[in-house]
């Protein structure tokens, strides 16, 4: 397919479609937690949307937006199962880390996986104006001594390999709460802020709003004698945000348990309807409007059988939910139908 329907797009849709398909591509084909089928899938949706070209781009864009945003709840949905199976903490700490790095290359962030380093946390990101590190944590429990080590690293990354670091967050993938969010940590004459995330596996944006928080707080706050009450301000702020991220959470589950009822009474109620339909005489529903087709039929071709009037039936009897064929041996057959149009025109007549 020629790809001139793409650059005949705003350079804004273009970008916006670019990272689109890139998430795609990066986050499904990488995962093997869904299975070929959900894969295939989703692939043919993506291309069903390419073809569907310009007419159809914008209001096709948001919903495959959704769509992908979806798949990665799946993707992680799908992780949580699996660790359920696995005994061997490596190989949930695996599973931690490769999280990250997905939420990392999503937004587009440079990042060195430095998990085997002695005193360097798991990952060294840099961005276009600050350095930082994140430890990985896929326990459900974490204590002091993950905290202690924690912060022994983000010292020994500063004092022994000369980073310049502004930031260091902590991800705890399956621990439900910390009681600090936000604090900092003098090193040689610098403040680095320390951000903690609990649950991120149920909030992946956790780590991206941190993320955009400790750039601002690098770039903007300085030390000083009120640095320690902004700090527990934001930590009230944050504390504040993640219980209504997990009021949202809960209602937005209420609301899909709804949508989900919903159209099984929908379901119910359209079966329950058909099934009316089908024991009422249909003389009384559809007798008037039958009769009228067939007149139409008749003056067209007056030999036309009962084949032709079920057809005529079909096209022009909208939402019809009884066969046309029980429709027409219900009045009488095509025999009485024909008797009634002579009467009838001949009474006109």
């Amino acid at each position: 397919m020629s790809s001139e329907w793409f650059y005949g797009l705003d350079k804004s849709i273009q970008n916006r479609l670019i990272d689109l398909f890139y998430n795609i591509y990066k986050i499904i084909p990488e995962s093997d937690k869904l299975n070929d089928l959900e894969n295939l899938k989703l692939r043919n949706e993506l291309n069903e949307y390419k073809l569907n070209g310009v007419g159809t781009i914008l209001n096709s864009i948001n919903e495959l937006e959704h769509k992908l945003e979806k798949t990665k709840n799946e993707v992680i949905e799908n992780q949580l199962k699996l660790e359920n199976k696995l005994t061997s903490n490596d190989k949930k700490g695996i599973i931690g880390e490769r999280w990250i790095q997905d939420i990392l290359t999503s937004i587009r962030c440079r990042f060195t996986d430095v998990t085997k380093k002695k005193g360097s946390c798991d990952f060294y990101c840099k961005s276009d104006t600050c350095e930082f590190l994140i430890e990985s944590k896929n326990c459900e429990i974490v204590n002091k001594k993950h905290i202690q080590d924690f912060k022994k690293d983000v010292i020994y990354s500063i004092e022994n390999d000369k980073n310049d670091i502004n930031f260091a967050i902590f991800v705890a993938h399956r621990h439900k709460h910390f009681d600090v969010n936000l604090e900092f940590l003098p090193v040689n004459n610098k403040i680095i802020f320390l951000m903690y995330i609990a649950d991120a596996f149920n909030y992946p944006d956790r780590l991206i709003n941190g993320i955009d928080i400790c750039k601002n707080l690098s770039n903007n706050l300085t030390y000083n004698e009120n640095i320690t009450n902004k700090i527990n301000e934001i930590n009230g702020i944050l504390n504040q945000m993640n219980e209504l991220e997990e009021i949202s959470s809960d209602l937005q589950k209420d609301i899909n348990k709804m949508d989900d009822s919903n159209k099984k009474l929908v379901n119910q109620i359209s079966v329950i309807k058909e099934s009316i339909l089908n024991i009422v005489e249909p003389t009384t529903i559809y007798k008037k409007e039958v009769n009228k087709i067939a007149i139409e039929l008749f003056k067209k071709n007056p030999n036309f059988t009962a084949k032709m009037l079920e057809e005529e039936i079909s096209l022009k009897i909208e939402g019809i939910l009884i066969k046309p064929s029980s429709i027409i041996s219900n009045i009488g057959g095509i025999n009485k139908i024909k008797e009634y149009i002579k009467d009838t025109l001949k009474f006109t007549e």
